[in-house]
């Protein structure tokens, strides 16, 4: 039982796959698999990317509004513990962001079709429009 509990140990080859892309035709084999599996019509992908861009800019939003707060309680408190206070609100603006960029690949992945690697999103997303 206790076995089941324990996280998997680190690799550091499956981390570069992830970022690489495990599939060689850039994972648009499995991105069919899946939409198959799920029993997925265009339209039901399109409202899926839209949840997803939708969520990412909720996040991003967030971040802006956490950073900035904490921001400025660093910059108008005068005590240790606003200051502190201020860093943990800033700090919380970094979770924000993780989300929205894990939001925006999964955009990205409906919007191209493809379960690619994380690499591929980077070069591709911002440069490709």
């Amino acid at each position: 039982m206790m076995a089941a509990l324990r996280p998997a140990p680190f690799d550091l080859a499956e981390v570069k796959a992830g970022l690489a892309g495990r599939h060689a035709d850039g994972g648009a084999a499995r991105f069919r698999e899946l939409v198959g599996q799920g029993g997925l019509s265009e339209e039901a992908l399109s409202e899926i990317g839209t949840r997803h861009r939708a969520r990412s800019l909720l996040n991003v939003v967030a971040a802006i509004l956490a950073f900035g707060g904490g921001l400025w309680v660093i910059l108008a408190g005068s005590e240790v513990m606003t200051i502190l206070g201020g860093a943990a609100l800033a700090f919380f603006s970094l979770v924000f962001l993780t989300q929205a960029i894990r939001s925006d690949y999964a955009a990205w992945q409906v919007q191209v079709r493809r379960m690619d690697g994380f690499e591929a999103y980077l070069s591709g997303r911002f440069t490709a429009r």
